[in-house]
């Protein structure tokens, strides 16, 4: 028997490089921060670089990277500050346009450092300084993979090597989880753990999950836009979103439906004017289809 409702979304490649994913995990980020700010005093600094010093943002970004510039100014600054400051920060990397790399931090029980020490201990370039409020707070748990927001030399790094939020040990003030037996690594384990970014996100924009009214999963190796037109060939129709999730309903009168186009260009040219018997896709449904193909488009 058929399933009377659907539930279909877009495979996910679960990083903050995957548009989808991202917006669950600031939405959840945003949660944990606002909880454990409050009542705080603190500080949001921005740390950018002088850009003359280096000759494209890849050579930067990796710089960056392998000399540990974050955790060596939080060192310097502890000890001009005479204080540890474990459990007190967290830092979210960002990228300004161009792909040139800088970083948000926000460091709690402290409410004013002189803004030419912090450049004297930055020693990169340019700092910004202000009081930590609720304003950039939030900024800080924004998800930043929409469109556009990394550049491409980003998506061929390993998944371990791209953090784009890192906070000192303690931060979050929960005592230490008590780690599972480690599982044997199998060979799925380390294709995934090696395979760059982009190509975890080009196999989840390839992959669709549909659920039943039973609670059953199932993937498919196919677009959604695909399996969108091939259930409403079956008689169903989109009826709402929910989060990354397109409901389905089954429509119970129909026989059947009429043919829909595969691809998303001929769905927007079906919804300006379309032809007798066939129903236009509702606005938004072509918006979330047009996120899913074009977000990662210039990376093939």
């Amino acid at each position: 028997m058929l399933s009377s409702t659907l539930r279909v979304r877009r495979g996910g490649a679960r990083s903050w490089l995957d548009y989808q994913w991202s917006r669950a995990f600031g939405a959840r980020l945003a949660a944990r921060l606002e909880e454990r700010c409050q009542g705080e005093r603190g500080v949001f600094i921005t740390l950018t670089y002088q850009r003359d010093q280096y000759d494209n943002p890849k050579e930067l970004y990796q710089l960056a990277s392998e000399k540990k510039h974050v955790a060596e100014f939080m060192k310097r600054l502890s000890r001009y500050l005479g204080e540890k400051l474990s459990g007190r920060w967290i830092c979210k990397l960002e990228f300004q346009e161009g792909g040139w790399v800088h970083w948000h931090l926000i460091l709690l029980e402290t409410t004013r450092i002189e803004h030419s020490e912090l450049e004297r201990l930055w020693g990169h370039g340019f700092v910004w300084v202000e009081r930590m409020n609720p304003k950039n707070i939030k900024y800080m748990a924004k998800y930043v993979a929409k469109g556009d927001g990394f550049p491409a030399f980003l998506y061929a790094e390993k998944p371990r090597s791209v953090k784009i939020i890192r906070t000192s040990k303690g931060f979050w003030n929960e005592p230490p989880a008590k780690r599972p037996p480690p599982k044997p690594k199998d060979e799925q384990f380390q294709l995934d753990a090696y395979r760059p970014i982009g190509e975890s996100l080009r196999i989840a924009d390839s992959t669709t999950v549909v659920v039943n009214d039973e609670g059953q999963y199932r993937s498919f190796k196919k677009p959604l836009d695909q399996v969108i037109s091939e259930l409403t060939d079956s008689g169903y129709k989109v009826v709402s979103r929910n989060g990354a999730w397109l409901e389905l309903e089954r429509d119970a009168g129909r026989s059947g439906a009429s043919r829909r186009p595969a691809r998303l260009h001929l769905i927007r040219r079906q919804n300006r004017g379309s032809p007798s018997g066939v129903e236009a896709w509702p606005e938004w449904l072509i918006q979330c289809l047009t996120e899913t193909l074009d977000v990662h488009r210039r990376l093939a």
